[in-house]
């Protein structure tokens, strides 16, 4: 029995090898963009240099300053900026101010988000530290008698 499981094992690894040989990438990363909309920035670039010169009049050297400005400032002050100040970071990435869902009452996960089997437990983990954590539970919690319910809470809280 061993021997037949090595056999295989050995056989498959040498198909895996195989494959990982032919394989080829089909995309080359420079070669996504061929496919989307071509010349779009270009468009855009050229509308509002257009417009500027014939709209607003002016002169040719201002739209160049003012598109050397602009490109200063998304492709080196705004990563600068970024990098160095981790307040930013941390507000871009993990979003506090934004209050979604508004409705939502994390006492009561059943009622409010309408999760059932759902419960909410404060968990102490250092002193004057609780973590609020909802307790989901399988939907064949349902089917289960009262007490057993209870019963398998309790050993669920104890571990």
């Amino acid at each position: 029995m061993p021997n037949k499981l090595t056999e295989k094992l050995a056989q498959s690894k040498a198909k895996i090898k195989e494959k990982a040989k032919k394989f080829k990438p089909k995309l080359v990363i420079s070669k996504l963009r061929d496919g989307g909309r071509v010349g779009a920035r270009r468009s855009a670039w050229s509308i509002l240099g257009i417009l500027l010169y014939a709209y607003f009049g002016w002169s040719v050297i201002e739209i160049l300053l003012l598109y050397i400005l602009l490109v200063c400032k998304l492709f080196v002050a705004l990563p600068f900026i970024f990098k160095y100040t981790p307040w930013i970071q941390k507000n871009m990435v993990f979003l506090p101010y934004v209050r979604w869902p508004g409705t939502v009452d994390f006492d009561d996960p059943q009622g409010s988000c309408d999760l059932p089997n759902t419960r909410n437990v404060y968990v102490a983990t250092e002193p004057g530290v609780r973590v609020g954590v909802w307790h989901s539970l399988p939907g064949s919690y349902d089917q289960q008698p009262a007490a057993g319910r209870a019963e398998h809470a309790e050993l669920l809280l104890e571990h």
